[in-house]
This record gives C-alpha cells, sequence and structure tokens, in this order.
C-alpha cells in the first residue's frame, strides 16, 4: 500500500512554504515558487491538521521565534543516493554555521562535488 502524502501551506518570516509529509516523515520543504518548485500531485490530500504538518508547524514557530535550534521530526526526502548523502551531511551543520559549498561537499568525501552541492542546498 502506498503512503498518503500530506500537504499544507506554511506563511514563514522568508516567505510562503509548502510542506509535504507522509505519516512517518517530512517529505518535502519548499518556497512558493523557488526554481525547484514540485507540482502538487492530485493524490496528495492537503490537510493542515494531519499530525505531522502541524508538528513541523509548531517546530517551525518556534525556530523562527528564536525558541529552537534543532528538530525532532524524521526527514525523508526523495532524491538520488548523492542528494540523500548530501541531505544528511546538511542536517549535521550545527545551529549558527555556515559552511561553504566546498566543505560540506568534502564531508561525503566527494572533494569534486562543491557545484552539484550548491546546486542541491537550494532545493532543500
Amino acid at each position: 500500500m502506498d503512503q498518503i502524502t500530506y500537504c499544507d501551506y506554511y506563511d514563514s518570516p522568508l516567505g510562503k512554504m509548502l510542506l509535504t509529509a507522509n505519516d512517518h516523515a517530512l517529505t518535502g520543504l519548499h518556497f512558493v515558487g523557488e526554481k525547484y518548485y514540485p507540482a502538487i500531485d492530485p493524490a496528495w490530500r492537503h490537510r493542515a491538521d494531519a499530525r505531522l504538518i502541524v508538528r513541523i508547524r509548531l517546530q517551525l514557530d518556534e525556530y523562527f521565534a528564536g525558541d529552537r535550534q534543532a528538530f525532532d521530526i524524521a526527514v525523508e526526502p526523495a532524491g538520488t543516493e548523492f542528494q540523500r548523502v548530501v541531505w544528511r551531511a546538511l542536517q549535521k551543520i550545527p545551529y549558527g554555521v555556515t559552511e561553504n559549498y566546498g566543505a560540506l561537499a568534502n564531508r561525503p568525501h566527494r572533494a569534486q562535488s562543491a557545484r552539484p552541492t550548491g546546486v542541491i542546498r537550494f532545493r532543500l
């Protein structure tokens, strides 16, 4: 049986975002209008009251209010193996720390990957 994908919008201080989640994890977080904004799948259920959507929204509120530095929601974005490696590396960057693309590319031991890492970074 396929998992249900829930979606809803979140008005962040940085702009409107689309949140997507299944029953277990955040599957996507996109700024509306971004270059890689996904097409809304007709099978997705627009549910502001979906359990995980509610938790994501609350944690984003706390983060933008300055009261949260880490999220405790599982993340399962769809992507290539390379993209998943980079996203895992991004999740290890501590709050308030900035890393350049070269340093980030070296985390998954792919020194030649700085440019692709930069492209992926903006898709998150």
